[in-house]
């Protein structure tokens, strides 16, 4: 079923069934449309379900996109991977209609061999964009498997060297045969990449991995091919690994969206799909219910749960006139609201689209490797071959082309990428990506997340004050967590728990009752006890001057006070806080240490309440009441003035400002699945140090692979003179091949030790740009 959600002239956005947690399809959909006559971009997305689709309506309909869509969507997974896999085969370049004819011939494979009218419509289409093709990914399984075989192979030559000597292992037929085997079986993947990167006619790493590991192979150097793949595949594994830690479906923000809602039609209730509810309608809002649309309160009152939206912890009370957004939780009170954006225009569905939008526009980063080899391996071979031609010297071009094989470069990013990336893993950092350590380590602006990411996301109670001689702190807290004993209002839960850890007797109550923006009013003993707010003490007629001092100052300090009365007299004041994560100072102070030229707090929390967090620890500048497309705009702001931005947060609402700052950093432990799926880099546990040790690691890992480069361009380079002077054999050229090869290994190594433990004062704040900031916002 194929569903338009939203429509504008040229752009429409579909829910096509099937497509959710269907990667493969979403991926054949992209492949398949993209190049479509008419079509200017399509997007599938499998983690919301949805493919947006900007188009020519003049040139190809809408019904043609759904009927197409529909094709693709009832077709097997073996034919959707034979189908992706054919795409892949033909030029990416062809757009003519020579070239799609060639293409249409390509697919053919996949067409003969599934006879079923939608196949057949498919494969008979002329419009299928060529793709180059992309390494498969091997599943995990076989990629441990593969790796510890490998290693396995490699510690009994290496046994066999330490008990039989180097030059039994170099004339040793068995060794040279296992070794060859296991690096052909290994690296297949690897090879087959490299081969099916030549035919398109581009260079990638594979090709030079591959050529590596080929020339090692003729020259009996079995075992230095060996080592190659092996090394090569388990940066591979390491990087599979840590991403099927972290790759989970955005599922949190499908979740919260209700299939059904009841509204308000010629007087009557009724229950209704959302996708059926229109602007104008009444949503009707009890306890426990999921809003399902942006609105006003129209009737009523209620405390409503915005975390989904704002990160704030603590729920909102919401009165007639109040906005409230899709996607947030109604905990107490009945409400009505009045429907003023449904569907792909609320607030939810824009978190969605920030995030789908973020992902798709991000420029991949061209690795240094890539751009090296493209002008050094073409290079390499007409040097060689020019030599061979001027001196008829086989044995010559052969050495300049073993020396030249830049068996070094290729391993220079990925043996670093690895052994950085098993270093961050052991402390709580995970990496998807090498590339996310380059633009780590030119970070100069780190933005903050307030509730979970540097304060615990947890309201406690900070501070217990008696105001009446008779009462001490601790019956204070006794009867006030009496009052609140049966609420969920997370300041209630904060007083229970108080009072549980102090192992306080709380007595009984009767006749409670909760008044919706105020606070709970019960019997104990037939004494009446409240526990609220300080204008609904001043409602009630309660005396509470001679404690607005401590009042003020608990304010002062981002506490919520809550007030205790008991028979009609103030007895007690209880703070509640959500309290600052044990490092988050030492966090901040490290980044300025380590050059951070800005850094500040982006939070929907309250702005007062925002401000005095960033006082506590030292940043200047903040920003509160944020909505999740604001924290966006805020980050823009940072790229246009050309900074390098990072992004700290763990909330569904920090989706959007993960995905689009340079890096995306979400706190592990706390974060939702949103966030942790997001954000390129995940860090477990509840240390905001752990941002500055990142910081530290790519930026080491970046010294390390230029001097891996450095190394390998300059053995290389000493060795083609050398070679092409005739000073030095083949034999000599692969020695100094294996030595570049291991140099950078042993130098990429030291990554997997280099301390990160950080510590370290504050450096002078980098007001100028805090204040350009500030001034241009």
């Amino acid at each position: 079923m194929v569903e338009v959600i939203h429509k504008l002239p040229g752009r429409v956005r579909l829910s096509l069934r099937g497509l959710q947690s269907n990667a493969l399809l979403a991926k054949v959909i992209e492949l398949t449309f993209s190049s479509y006559g008419g079509i200017k971009q399509i997007t599938a997305s499998s983690a919301s379900g949805n493919v947006l689709v900007l188009y020519d309506p003049s040139i190809v309909p809408l019904e043609e996109i759904k009927k197409e869509l529909l094709k693709l969507k009832n077709l097997d997974k073996e034919t959707l991977i034979r189908l992706e896999l054919t795409a892949a085969l033909a030029e990416a370049s062809s757009s003519s209609t020579d070239s799609l004819d060639e293409s249409k011939d390509s697919l053919g494979s996949a067409c003969s061999t599934d006879n079923s009218d939608d196949n057949k419509s498919l494969c008979k289409t002329n419009r299928c964009r060529p793709v180059a093709e992309e390494p498969e990914e091997l599943p995990l399984k076989r990629q441990i498997i593969q790796s510890v075989f490998t290693g396995a192979i490699l510690l009994w030559v290496g046994v066999k060297r330490l008990f039989l000597g180097p030059s039994i292992l170099s004339a040793s037929r068995t060794v040279h045969t296992v070794s060859s085997l296991t690096t052909i079986v290994a690296g297949y993947p690897i090879l087959r990449s490299g081969l099916s990167a030549l035919s398109g006619k581009k260079i990638n790493n594979d090709l030079l991995i591959s050529m590596a590991t080929l020339v090692s192979l003729l020259l009996r150097e079995s075992v230095t091919g060996l080592v190659v793949v092996f090394l090569v595949n388990l940066s591979t594994l390491f990087q599979t690994l840590t991403l099927e830690r972290s790759r989970r479906a955005i599922r949190e923000l499908l979740e919260v969206q209700e299939e059904k809602a009841w509204v308000v039609r010629n007087g009557v209730e009724i229950e209704v799909q959302v996708q059926d509810i229109v602007p104008g309608d009444v949503v009707v809002l009890q306890p426990g219910s999921k809003i399902p649309v942006d609105g006003q309160v129209q009737e009523g009152q209620g405390a409503v749960n915005e975390a989904m939206m704002t990160g704030e912890s603590i729920p909102r009370m919401k009165q007639p006139g109040d906005s409230v957004f899709s996607g947030t939780m109604v905990e107490t009170g009945n409400i009505r609201v009045l429907a003023t954006k449904v569907g792909d225009d609320t607030a939810l569905a824009r978190i969605i689209h920030l995030v789908e939008d973020a992902r798709s526009h991000r420029a991949p980063i061209q690795n240094f490797a890539d751009r090296f080899s493209e002008r050094f391996v073409p290079f390499s071979f007409l040097l060689a071959l020019a030599v061979f031609f001027v001196t008829r010297d086989f044995r010559r071009a052969m050495t300049m082309l073993i020396i030249a094989c830049p068996c070094a470069v290729g391993l220079a990013t990925p043996t670093a990428v690895s052994a950085a990336m098993g270093n961050g893993a052991r402390r709580g950092i995970l990496i998807k990506g090498g590339h996310y350590l380059e633009e780590a380590g030119s970070l100069d602006t780190v933005l903050f997340d307030k509730t979970g990411t540097l304060t615990e996301g947890r309201p406690r109670v900070s501070r217990i004050i008696s105001v009446h001689n008779d009462y001490s702190p601790e019956n204070v807290l006794a009867l006030a967590a009496s009052g609140e004993l049966h609420s969920n209002h997370p300041l209630a839960n904060a007083v229970v728990e108080k009072a549980r850890e102090m192992e306080l007797i709380i007595p009984e109550h009767t006749d409670d009752e909760v008044v919706i923006g105020h606070g709970i009013r019960v019997l104990i003993d037939g004494r009446p006890l409240l526990v609220g707010s300080g204008h609904w003490m001043d409602d009630e007629g309660i005396e509470r001057k001679h404690a607005d001092f401590e009042a003020t100052r608990m304010h002062n300090l981002g506490e919520t006070v809550l007030y205790v009365a008991h028979e009609k007299t103030l007895i007690g004041l209880i703070g509640v806080v959500d309290k600052l994560r044990e490092r988050s100072k030492e966090a901040i102070d490290l980044l300025y240490a380590e050059g951070i030229e800005n850094v500040a707090i982006i939070s929907g929390d309250n702005p007062e309440t925002v401000s005095i967090i960033s006082r506590q620890l030292g940043i200047e500048l903040s920003h509160g009441s944020l909505m999740p497309e604001d924290k966006v705009d805020i980050i823009k702001k940072y790229q246009d003035q050309g900074y390098k931005v990072a992004m700290v947060g763990e909330g569904v609402n920090d989706s959007p400002a993960l995905a689009t700052a340079h890096v995306g950093i979400a706190m592990g432990q706390a974060g939702s699945d949103a966030a942790i799926e997001t954000a390129p880099i995940v860090l477990q546990g509840d240390d905001p140090t752990k941002v500055v040790q990142l910081v530290i690691l790519s930026r080491r890992t970046m010294e390390v692979i230029r001097q891996n480069f450095a190394f390998a361009v300059g053995i290389n380079a000493t060795g083609i003179l050398l070679g092409a002077l005739n000073i030095i054999s083949p034999l000599t050229g692969a020695l100094l091949h294996n030595l570049s090869t291991l140099g950078v290994v042993l130098n990429s190594g030291r990554l997997l030790i280099y301390p990160l433990d950080v510590e370290g004062g504050r450096k002078e704040l980098g007001g100028g740009s805090l204040a350009k900031m500030e001034d241009s916002a």
